[in-house]
């Protein structure tokens, strides 16, 4: 699943302001602000149509994290309902 890298990469390399390609499995999430966060889980549930716990947001640290948990998310989605509206998840910024 090297695409799922490519795109959680992509999503992340645009929230930190960098190249794709400086971003590497072990790049750390850690200071990222809230909206950051939140922008980061709606481009990944944009992306591949998932729906992300925001319960589990925090654990992940590292882009690594993220690429096995919407792996995770995107296997399990054949059994999950269909993803929130656009503005249910955009939401979140402002909780």
């Amino acid at each position: 699943m090297r695409k799922v890298y490519q795109a959680v990469s992509q999503i992340m390399a645009e929230i930190l302001a960098t190249q794709p390609e400086m971003v590497s499995p072990e790049t750390s999430l850690l200071s990222l602000r809230y909206q950051e966060l939140a922008a980061a889980v709606i481009g990944c549930e944009k992306t591949f149509h998932i729906r992300m716990e925001d319960e589990r947001i925090r654990e992940l640290s590292t882009v690594a994290a993220w690429v096995e948990y919407v792996k995770e998310r995107i296997a399990e989605q054949k059994e999950d309902s269909s993803p929130a509206d656009e503005k249910e998840r955009e939401s979140w910024y402002y909780r």
